[in-house]
Parts: structure tokens; C-alpha cells; sequence
């Protein structure tokens, strides 16, 4: 983990440069849609660490920068399982970051959860 902390600063910087050309920039939330549970990850629990990483993707740009990020709901696909936008900013500019989220909540349909334990129900 020590690693992550010692390219932190040397990252930073460059990432910064690239938004003083542009207010903010702007990704996917995550790298894939949400997986459907195994339905004993209820009640043991779920660890598969590669989807994870694919998961994740690109929320590490902003955890090694420490630059402003936030994430908004942008859709659903084709499944119905809904889909993210993560937007990053400037350092200390997390106002633009809530407005372009605020802007971008008015335009994204929304539909209520569907959930069973039953996978056959969804």
C-alpha cells in the first residue's frame, strides 16, 4: 500500500495540468454493470477480486490523485441494471462537480429498484 502513497504526489500534478484545460472530465462510474449475486453471497458473502478490480476501474484515477470526483446515476442497460458517470474536477472546485451532477440528476430517468432472492423473479 505504501507504493499507491509515493506516486501520489508525482501524479497529481499532471492530472491537475490536464483540467486546466477542461472544467472537469468525466467517465464511466464503473467498468462493468453490477453482476447478479450468487444467492448464497447472501448469506456468505462474495469476494471474487478480479471483478472487483474491473468494478473499480475508474474510481483509482481519482483515489491516486486526491483530485474531486463524484458519481451520478446515467441510465440503464439493456438488462435494466443501471449504468454511472464518475465526473473528476480541479482541486478545491467540488462546487462545479455538484452542479454538473445537479444538471445531469434532471436529465437521467428513473425507475424504481427491482430486487428478489429469486434471480427466476427479477
Amino acid at each position: 500500500m505504501q507504493e499507491v502513497y509515493d506516486v501520489k504526489p508525482l501524479r497529481a500534478p499532471r492530472a491537475a495540468g490536464l483540467l486546466l484545460m477542461v472544467d472537469a472530465i468525466v467517465t464511466p462510474a464503473t467498468g462493468c454493470t453490477a453482476p447478479l449475486l450468487p444467492l448464497d453471497a447472501l448469506t456468505t458473502g462474495e469476494s471474487d477480486l478480479t471483478l472487483l478490480g474491473r468494478i473499480m476501474l475508474y474510481a483509482l484515477p481519482a483515489n491516486i490523485t486526491g483530485l474531486p470526483a463524484i458519481s451520478i446515476p446515467a441510465g440503464y442497460d439493456r438488462n435494466g441494471l443501471p449504468l454511472g458517470l464518475q465526473v473528476m474536477g480541479r482541486p478545491w472546485e467540488e462546487e462545479t462537480l455538484l452542479g454538473i451532477a445537479g444538471v445531469a440528476d434532471g436529465l437521467v430517468e428513473r425507475r424504481a429498484p427491482v430486487w428478489s432472492a429469486n434471480p427466476q423473479e427479477n
